[in-house]
This record gives structure tokens, sequence and C-alpha cells, in this order.
């Protein structure tokens, strides 16, 4: 909903940012951030909401995201919740933050957890315990109890901890929210304050499994850095989060894609089709759109695309009015039959948006 706000302009990430900040200040007690990061996560929020605005924006633009205290974020202090390292800032980017920030996540600060993660209840700390939202009588869990206690108390979207033998998952059931320990080699190591590198995997407290599925696709996949990060393909998060206009781009791109005849240069009676189904967003937004749909379904084989084709159009019945829907019909039959040819893998996707939708595509 936040993401669809946003490229609807109906809110926007200063706006987000800010909220957010009031919500920290407000719920101080909790103890969950020992830093934050106001003046630069807003300044970055007002870079967010440019690209935006032109449809350049990454596929977390608006999540504000708070760190673990483990995690490094080149510049900024990171201590472990121990006196030992007071005062020292981190030389580099951890791999994680490096791609939180290439996909325009805004890090609003660093969170509280037990000394160097080794602790189950967040109170081995040189900051003082966590509290739990549900009851701040009690714990929040540890070692991520920071991050648990930020996301469940409403600080911020999401939150980055890390997993020896339950410092994600514990405090995530102890304050009623998700949390998820990647597979070791999922996600890199490098830039994480080791407990037992061995065991250690960073990894994403959310409030639903589609920001924790879109923040394991970012985090996710092999590093130069650590060579124990694996290798295996990044599997692309499913549709499940689209707005109705990214939906419409990625079906519209699918179908180009399917016209082995056309080249991807040849897109602008589809930027024109994307205009007229949503005349609110210029065509420099749509083709931007296109362009990133466009690159997502190429990478994709034939038997995968068509996954998430269906999945594509199962989102557009569910966020598209049936005016807008009925309007889809002669939008691609007048596509399809643009370059005279009728490709059998397009009139497959055809074919199958009729079926999803019930709507009548008549392609001559």
């Amino acid at each position: 909903k936040l993401k669809e706000a946003l490229l609807n302009n109906t809110t926007n990430c200063v706006k987000v940012t800010t909220y957010f900040l009031n919500e920290i200040r407000k719920k101080q007690k909790l103890n969950a951030f020992v830093e934050v990061f106001e003046n630069e996560s807003l300044l970055r929020a007002a870079e967010i909401d440019k690209r935006i605005q032109t449809g350049k924006q990454g596929k977390l633009a608006g999540m504000v995201i708070g760190i673990k205290d483990n995690i490094s974020y080149k510049n900024h202090k990171i201590t472990a919740s121990s006196k030992i390292l007071k005062g020292f800032e981190s030389l580099y980017n951890s791999t994680v933050v490096e791609r939180l920030l290439k996909e325009d996540a805004i890090i609003i600060g660093r969170l509280n957890c037990d000394e160097f993660a080794m602790g189950s209840s967040n109170e081995n700390t040189i900051y003082g315990p966590v509290r739990n939202p549900i009851n701040i009588k009690k714990v929040a869990g540890g070692s991520s109890g920071g991050s648990a206690a930020a996301v469940a108390g409403g600080l911020c979207l999401a939150a980055l901890g890390s997993d020896t033998g339950g410092s994600i998952r514990q405090p995530a059931a102890f304050c009623g929210v998700i949390g998820m320990k990647p597979t070791y080699s999922r996600v890199s190591r490098y830039g994480l304050i080791a407990y037992a590198s061995s065991f250690d995997q960073i990894g994403p407290i959310t409030n639903n499994i589609y920001d924790s599925a879109l923040l394991l696709e970012v985090m996710a996949g092999s590093d130069k850095f650590d060579n124990t990060s694996s290798n295996k393909k990044v599997e692309v998060n499913e549709p499940g989060d689209m707005s109705p206009l990214e939906a419409v781009t990625h079906l519209f791109a699918a179908i180009q894609i399917a016209d082995q005849q056309a080249s991807f240069e040849e897109k602008e009676s589809w930027i024109n089709a994307i205009t007229t189904l949503f005349p609110e967003h210029s065509s420099e937004r749509a083709e931007n759109f296109f362009s990133q749909a466009h690159e997502t379904l190429s990478s994709h084989n034939h038997s995968d695309r068509n996954i998430y084709i269906q999945s594509t159009l199962t989102r557009i019945k569910t966020l598209l009015s049936d005016d807008q829907v009925k309007s889809l019909g002669p939008l691609i039959a007048d596509i399809v039959e643009a370059d005279g040819i009728v490709m059998t893998s397009e009139m497959e996707i055809v074919s199958l948006s009729e079926k999803i939708l019930g709507i009548s595509i008549e392609v001559e």
C-alpha cells in the first residue's frame, strides 16, 4: 500500500521518514535505537522522491530500515553494543548495506543488540535493555532484540538482524513479527561483526512475508568479498507487491518479448498503451517502468516467465477497476496486431489473459 501511495503521489518518502522519526522520539522507552540518522535519512528521502517522479527508483524506494549495531555502514559508528568498540566508525559498507542503498532503501539508524550478538534477551548491552512493544515489562528477545522491537513498535518498516542460533527468529517471535534466517551462504557476511562466522547469517525482520521476500531478493547472491557466499541464482520475488502500473507494464513487456520479430527499441506503442490506461503517469515514467519490466522478464526462462505472467495477471485483476481491466482487451489486441505478424507465443499470453482476467481479446 505504501509503495502504491508513493507511485501515485499521495505521499512521499520525506513524509514517511518524518513519520518514523517522530515515532522513534515518542517511543524512546523501547530503547530499540542506539543512534538515529535523522538529517541523513531526510536528505536521502528527498533524493529518492526525485527518482520516483521520473520512474527511476529502486526496488526498495520508500522502505525505511534500521540495521543491527553489528552491520557495517561506512562512516557510521558500529559498536556491537560493546564498550570495546565505543567511538569506532566503519571504514566500509557491508555487502547487504551496499545492496540496500543501491535499491533506494532509507537507513534510519542503528539498533540495539546483545553485546557482540551473544545473548537471547537483549539485556547484555552497554545501551541498556530493549523493551518489548507488546509489553514493556517483558524482554524483546535477542540478540537482535532492537531490530524486532523497532519493527513491532512501528519505528521503521523493516530491520536487519543477524542470526547464529536463533538471534533473528527468537526476538521476532517474542515481538510478533516476521523474522527469517536465510540458509547459510545465501547472503554475504562481509561487513558483519562475527559471533561464530561459520553459522552467522544476516536476515530481515518485517511485518509481512512480502517485505521479507523482497529484502532477501535484494540482499542475496554471490559476493566477491565472501567466498563462502553461494553462486546459486537469486530467485526474483513474485509480483505480489506490485503497483497497478508495474503489473500492467510487466504484462506488456512479456507480450513484447513473446513477439520474437520485435526488438526492445520498438516499444513506443506499448508506452502509449500504458499512458492511455494510466494518464496520470508521464511517458518518461512509463518507459522507465517498461524497461525495468523487460529486463526482469528477459532474465527468466520460458517456463519461469509463464509462472510469473500468471501471477502478474492475478495481481492485475485484483488491483485494477473493472473498467480498466476491460480496456486492456483492445489495447492488447491493437499492439499484438501492429506488426502484422501474430506469434504463437503471443497468443499463449493472450489466451491466458482472457482466462484469468475474464475479458475478450479479439486478435485477427
